[in-house]
């Protein structure tokens, strides 16, 4: 098949494709995204789903087909929808019961607000040049219905001055089935923006030298900051956080901030806005202060809100001692899952001849120049358990839904209905592979060769 249909925003490259090869249109759809070209923008247009009756599935429908936004730039003008899906659940309404008269006028205006909205933006959000400055923001806010996050890149340029563009964006409503408070929403949002940022960094290989988080919750950036006793929930969250962060902190410097609720531009997502006022809105280029020195900020420190007091639940419970664990064996510079075992199994034979044969798991090492079969099941144990012990796997146990325990060689597996079958234990049982290790990544590349 002979691949056609190039374009470019660039004429000089447009003209040197052959014309049979070229695109005939300088506007098409990338990713589903309406793409000019010539101007170098993309276009996000909203479109109502015409149907005979108003169901909780035609709702659904007409959601997901407003408009294709992988980017979640329109999430302050989709939230009330969403919002008003999930009051669908509450009331119980079956998939194809019809909506009451009082729900379908709610529907309908809700509708309105959304259906014909239409923006047209730079699709170029960073600066090109390499000597450019570029700082992400990142600003979360929540309300008792949902939570969300938007992220902007602020780019220095040689001349000195500056530029924000909104780079993505994420709403999630709030759980139906457990209430949460305001202050573990806000938490909750902090977690969901410092991970989609790490994932974005991470696809776009993109260098910020500043990371810069904006929340408007005091208890929420206490938690973080400070080391008070708190329930186990939060805790648990508050150590994502954290560890993302020390993720991030290897290549930029990463900063929490408090800032007003009326400069906190992530607050419209949380809350919705009409299509008469997000046009224009400051939702697209962030605060204006953004593109001002820091010293200029209104904005506080995190870590000066930590000598105040607050009102926040506390719970006390039983203090265990814990040590962090840290990378014995290689597995983020070696990709070949092959040679890692071979690395390990060596490094496990030494120690047993090191030790004289005190360390009881390595006892039965081979003799040979080449590892054996049980040396290298022992390396793979030796890894695995590094891995789940630097992630915290155990965090896992806590989800009872999950099933996730450790078997008898210390490693964390989910066991589930199927190790009453006829699989094999590892099969019906599969081991945890941390998502944040880049063991699961080696493992995939090996089986696939």
């Amino acid at each position: 098949m002979n691949l056609r249909d190039y374009l470019s925003n660039s004429p000089y490259v447009n003209r040197r494709i052959p014309e049979v090869d070229r695109a005939t249109s300088t506007e098409v759809k990338v990713l589903g995204v309406l793409w000019n070209s010539i101007q170098d923008t993309i276009s996000l247009k909203c479109y109502e789903k015409q149907f005979d009756k108003t169901s909780k599935r035609t709702v659904l429908s007409q959601i997901n087909g407003f408009c294709y936004d992988p980017l979640g730039l329109l999430s302050p003008l989709m939230t009330p929808a969403k919002v008003f899906l999930q009051d669908l659940h509450k009331q119980k309404y079956g998939w194809d019961a019809p909506l009451s008269s009082q729900d379908q006028k709610s529907w309908e205006v809700i509708k309105h607000d959304i259906s014909g909205f239409q923006i047209t933006l730079p699709r170029k959000v960073v600066e090109k040049s390499s000597t450019a400055a570029k700082t992400l923001s990142i600003f979360v806010d929540s309300s008792k219905r949902a939570y969300a996050c938007c992220r902007y890149v602020t780019s220095t340029l040689s001349k000195g001055t500056t530029e924000s563009r909104l780079f993505t964006a994420k709403s999630k409503i709030a759980p139906i089935n457990k209430k949460q408070t305001i202050p573990r929403l806000e938490l909750l949002s902090i977690f969901t923006g410092l991970s989609f940022a790490e994932s974005a960094i991470q696809k776009t290989s993109m260098d910020f030298e500043q990371i810069n988080l904006f929340s408007d919750s005091t208890i929420a950036l206490c938690w973080i900051q400070g080391t008070r006793r708190l329930p186990s929930i939060v805790t648990t969250l508050v150590q994502k956080i954290r560890l993302i962060t020390k993720r991030l902190q290897e290549g930029s410097n990463v900063s929490f901030f408090h800032v007003p609720t009326d400069e906190n531009v992530a607050d419209c997502a949380t809350r919705g806005v009409t299509k008469e006022n997000f046009v224009n809105h400051r939702w697209w280029c962030g605060p204006l202060w953004l593109n001002r020195p820091m010293c200029n900020w209104p904005v506080k420190k995190a870590e000066d809100l930590c000598e105040q007091t607050f009102t926040g639940d506390e719970i006390c419970s039983v203090a265990t001692g814990s040590i962090e664990a840290t990378e014995i064996w290689p597995v983020e510079k070696i990709s070949n899952y092959s040679k890692l075992i071979r690395i390990v199994a060596y490094c496990a034979r030494f120690i047993r001849k090191a030790s004289k044969g005190k360390c009881l798991p390595l006892k039965k090492s081979g003799a040979t120049n080449a590892t054996t079969a049980e040396e290298a099941v022992m390396a793979e144990k030796l890894i695995i358990r590094q891995e789940q012990a630097i992630y915290n796997s155990t965090l896992l146990t806590q989800n009872k839904q999950l099933n996730v325990k450790a078997d008898n060689d210390g490693i964390f597996r989910k066991f589930s209905r199927l190790e009453n079958s006829e699989l094999s234990f590892s099969a019906a049982n599969p081991v945890h592979i941390p998502k944040q290790s880049k063991l699961g990544d080696s493992i995939a590349a090996h089986l696939h060769r």
